[in-house]
């Protein structure tokens, strides 16, 4: 794995695990959800890797990702590749009917503990809501949200306190949503998961990346400064502490 930043060695993702499998708590809770953990979310360029290939007769059109700071404030990560079918050619002698494309969204999220991220799955209870045509459901022992509309659905599936995983299907058959979600191997993907590092914030200097495999030119990274609305306080009275036009003592002599 490659680090986010220079400053802050990451821990390299492993398919390896002696630790059980199990996706988030069925209520969809964090451990301690008024005061959550902030950390330091997985390098984009990494996620992506956890995101499968193309299945025969498919071809990948996006496959992309980035990070943002949240209003935690946090670092969120999230990748995304969208896959296009590619029938096979008709017969010269068959003119080919036209079909509206049929195409699969993956996206993988590491929320790193944002609360706003994961309130959908607040006080989860497997359901179904005809009204709103949410149907609340587990997808391998996995809390699942999937909506259903017109030649489309979605499902949204809570892989960990930390970690969400969506699937979006357009004019597909009614198997096709279990052949994706067999095709993401989530066993697979939480045992990688189970191994993603927690460096804790804050960090003075974050490292924001924009990227697009299929269009690298698009490719960017930036540095930010990031500060705690505490270091911010703390300064804020450190100024005041002073009088007008004079912020800071004169330095000592030399």
């Amino acid at each position: 794995m490659h680090s986010l930043s220079r400053l802050i060695p990451f821990v390299t993702l492993t398919v390896l695990s002696i630790t059980p499998l199990v996706c988030a708590p069925v209520n969809g809770q964090t451990p301690n959800n008024s005061s959550p953990k902030v950390v330091l979310a997985e390098d984009p360029r990494d996620l992506i890797k956890l995101l499968p290939d193309a299945p025969p007769n498919w071809k990948i059109t996006v496959s992309n990702g980035s990070n943002r700071i949240t209003s935690i404030p946090s670092l969120t990560s999230t990748v995304t590749r969208i896959y296009l079918y590619v029938p096979h050619p008709a017969p010269a002698a068959v003119p080919p009917v036209p079909k509206s494309p049929q195409t699969t969204m993956i996206r993988l999220v590491d929320s790193a503990y944002d609360p706003e991220k994961m309130a959908m799955f607040a006080n989860f209870k497997p359901s179904s809501n005809s009204n709103s045509g949410v149907q609340k459901t587990l997808v391998k022992d996995c809390p699942a949200l999937e909506f259903t509309g017109k030649d489309s659905e979605a499902i949204t599936i809570q892989l960990s306190p930390r970690f969400l995983v969506t699937l979006a299907l357009k004019n597909q058959d009614d198997a096709a949503k279990n052949h994706w979600i067999e095709t993401l191997k989530i066993p697979e993907l939480l045992t990688a998961l189970k191994s993603a590092p927690e460096t804790p914030l804050p960090l003075h200097v974050l490292t924001m990346i924009n990227f697009d495999e299929l269009n690298p030119a698009n490719n960017a990274t930036y540095q930010t400064h990031y500060y705690t609305a505490e270091e911010i306080a703390e300064t804020q009275k450190e100024l005041n502490s002073h009088p007008p036009n004079q912020a800071f003592p004169p330095p000592p002599p030399q």
